[in-house]
């Protein structure tokens, strides 16, 4: 940042802690203070007849904001690992504008064998009850998480292994219960016949399957997984309706679940998220604004033109002395981001760079009062008043 922005060297400590747009904790953290992953829920399910346990995760500015945000369903044990997991992959596509933040809900996988597979297992009892399982998501945790937070109405499921099995047949089975799926290394091959015949049934039966679904298997996983891979991707080829958009990716030395899965797959289920940063210029604000327009409409959930485009758009204005122009992009930021201190800081040194004293001042004081810490516009303000 600090290379695009050098009339804050002398702030380069304090911004290189900042995320464009979003508010700077008031205190640093203290020395073994606990570092938070996100929250714990329990809720009884009467389908399942038991306690289950999930993990919830927050966008980074969701307590700071008042906005609906979409939902990542994540499936499996070893929940504070999926959880970072998945967080890390998404915070990195939001902040390269390829991604929305989500809500992650990370769900406890008490039996692969009985919640996964979609068919009794032979000789082995309580198996194959994964429509009870897809039941409890949909008719009572969905409802749950939707209760308690902000959510937008658009649900990612994601799968891997055993769990990779079930989100496939959800796909195929029952398409409309999520908006879009991941499968990593699903073990279809437990169930190889049935799988074959719900996929070949499926594709027959000219059902609509308008949805996304990302699979993949690593180069070096087990053996029934990549024996079973290219017979799915030959179903898929030959009779996979057009509405649905998949794919099956090989990952090189990956093994069972790569650890690329996260990023890949949500990379391919928002693959028309991305505005290319060239273009921000040759369309200006305008088209900015347009296209998540479109995005909105096609997502059916509000999408904001990203504070680092805006960021980015009013700065090349302002270095390029079209101050009207940054202000106007700097405006609509705060119009979209009331919270952001950075937002009132860029507006308030463009009305500086203008001329306009008051107006940079009132910006500034803004900016404090947002964020008590942010010290490029407390020093602005001493070099307003040195400036008399």
């Amino acid at each position: 940042m600090s290379k695009r922005l050098p009339w804050l060297i002398a702030a380069a400590c304090m911004l290189g802690m900042m995320i464009l747009g979003r508010t700077v904790p008031a205190a640093e953290p203290a020395d073994k203070d606990k570092a938070a992953i996100g929250e714990y829920r329990t809720l009884h399910s009467d389908i399942l007849n038991e306690d289950r346990t999930v993990t919830v995760r927050f966008p980074t500015d969701y307590e700071d904001s008042d906005e609906r945000y979409p939902v990542l369903y994540v499936l499996g044990g070893l929940s504070d690992a999926r959880l970072m997991w998945a967080a890390s992959a998404m915070e990195d596509l939001d902040q390269r504008g390829k991604a929305p933040m989500m809500l992650i809900v990370v769900v406890d996988f008490v039996s692969g064998a009985r919640d996964s597979r979609p068919i009794p297992i032979a000789d082995r009892p309580n198996t194959g009850k994964a429509d009870d399982f897809l039941r409890f998501l949909t008719e009572e945790l969905r409802p749950f998480i939707d209760a308690n937070y902000r959510t937008a109405g658009y649900n990612v499921l994601a799968g891997f292994s055993n769990t990779g099995l079930f989100s496939s047949y959800v796909c195929l089975r029952h398409t409309d219960a999520f908006d879009t799926y991941i499968a990593a290394s699903p073990m279809i091959s437990s169930c190889a016949d049935y799988m074959t015949q719900l996929m070949h049934d499926v594709f027959a039966s000219g059902r609509t399957l308008d949805t996304r679904l990302y699979m993949n298997y690593g180069s070096n996983d087990y053996n029934e997984i990549i024996e079973m891979m290219p017979q799915v991707v030959t179903l898929f080829e030959k009779d996979a309706p057009s509405d649905l958009k998949w794919t099956m990716e090989l990952i090189e030395d990956g093994g069972h679940v790569p650890y690329m899965t996260m990023y890949n797959g949500l990379g391919f289920l928002f693959f028309d998220w991305f505005y290319p940063k060239d273009q921000l210029q040759a369309g200006g604000l305008p088209a900015l604004r347009t296209f998540y327009s479109d995005l909105s409409a096609r997502y059916g959930f509000t999408v904001k033109v990203p504070n680092g485009h805006l960021d980015d758009l009013g700065f090349a204005y302002m270095q390029a002395g079209e101050h009207e122009k940054a202000i106007e992009v700097f405006t609509y930021f705060i119009e979209q981001y009331p919270k952001s201190a950075m937002a009132q800081f860029l507006l308030g040194e463009t009305h500086r760079r203008k001329g306009d004293t008051e107006l940079a001042r009132a910006c500034f004081e803004k900016a404090l009062e947002i964020n008590p810490t942010l010290d490029a516009a407390r020093r602005r303000l001493q070099m307003l008043d040195e400036e008399g």
